[in-house]
């Protein structure tokens, strides 16, 4: 799952020198963020001690892979970037978004209904991270 966050960081990265400059502290300030986010808060939620805990941070990290999404197809639509670059992001996002969607699930089957179900830290970790 990193590898493939880095992969789409790779992409957005790429895309922020070809945006126009005066967008320095708009729409590239907010992709910038969502895309950064994405990493830490899984990052932040295998380093929590509980399935609840860190599916939590997974949704934090969903959410910011569809603001990240969102901003991709505003950025074509308002002439930024063309079809094709924003139908390579948005194909990396979209599977990022699933694999993320996928093990919340995960997660969200092994808590019990009345609090986290707590399991140590090297299993609480997503596989490639």
């Amino acid at each position: 799952m990193a590898k493939r966050d880095g992969c789409c960081n790779g992409y957005i990265y790429t895309l922020f020198e070809t945006l126009p400059h005066q967008e320095q502290y708009g729409l590239i300030s907010q992709m910038q963020r969502s895309a950064v986010s994405i990493p830490s808060n899984i990052a932040e939620g295998a380093g929590r001690t509980t399935d609840k805990e860190f599916s939590h941070f997974m949704g934090i990290s969903i959410g910011s892979a569809f603001e990240l999404y969102t901003q991709i197809l505003l950025s074509e639509r308002i002439g930024y970037i063309d079809v094709i670059t924003k139908e390579k992001l948005v194909s990396a996002i979209s599977e990022l978004q699933r694999m993320l969607i996928g093990y919340k699930k995960k997660l969200d089957e092994n808590i019990s209904p009345d609090k986290g179900k707590t399991i140590p830290l090297t299993n609480n970790k997503p596989s490639n991270f």
